[in-house]
């Protein structure tokens, strides 16, 4: 073997550990979210995605994938977040949410969505994944968003008048827990991963 080539491999012996080192430390340092949603039941959600489709069609973007988001929140060890939720969905059956309205806002993440009445057995399963969360400040407001994309609110409330939903309630039935690896420098996301889904009883 050349010497060149001995030279190398002891230089890189010597400094694998220091490399391997920064790396971890560069990934403690990107802060990790996770999302707890309500999927809809098969039927509703091919419906719901049907139209989340047309709608990306028309305005050139990605569609939606019809989901409401429980909670959304950093949280330091996601060891227990699995048997967490499990345990809190343990007991239930599957959610009928009234549809309330169609609507835009100023949010990307919410340009324009079906809102919902809000049910008490929700709003204590979103204060008891707020309590396991690192950060408290999600605003909860049960929707599910039928269009992504940056435009003007006017264009977005026009949007939101054009859309006919023939139900007056949404079923949502499985549950879906993922985690998100966030840049911390720049807050682009690094890493999604589906952990857990199950059905309701």
């Amino acid at each position: 073997m050349k010497k060149w080539l001995v030279s190398l491999l002891i230089i890189f012996t010597l400094f694998k550990p220091l490399l391997t080192l920064a790396t971890s430390r560069q990934a403690s340092l990107n802060p990790l979210f996770f999302t707890v949603a309500l999927l809809p039941i098969d039927g509703e959600f091919s419906s719901l995605s049907h139209l989340t489709a047309q709608l990306a069609q028309q305005h050139k973007t990605e569609p939606a994938s019809p989901h409401l988001t429980l909670y959304y929140g950093k949280i330091a060890d996601a060891k227990h977040l699995i048997p967490y939720v499990r345990k809190m969905f343990a007991n239930d059956q599957p959610f009928k949410l009234k549809i309330k309205d169609i609507e835009a806002s100023d949010s990307y993440f919410k340009t324009v969505y079906i809102t919902f009445v809000d049910i008490p057995e929700l709003a204590a399963k979103v204060e008891a994944l707020r309590a396991l969360a690192y950060s408290k400040d999600y605003f909860w407001e049960p929707h599910l968003s039928l269009l992504y994309k940056d435009m003007p609110l006017a264009q977005k409330k026009s949007i939101a008048k054009q859309i006919i939903i023939n139900q007056k309630s949404v079923i949502f039935a499985k549950v879906q827990v993922a985690l998100y690896q966030v840049d911390a420098k720049n807050s682009n996301l690094l890493k999604k991963q589906i952990v857990d889904e199950f059905w309701l009883n």
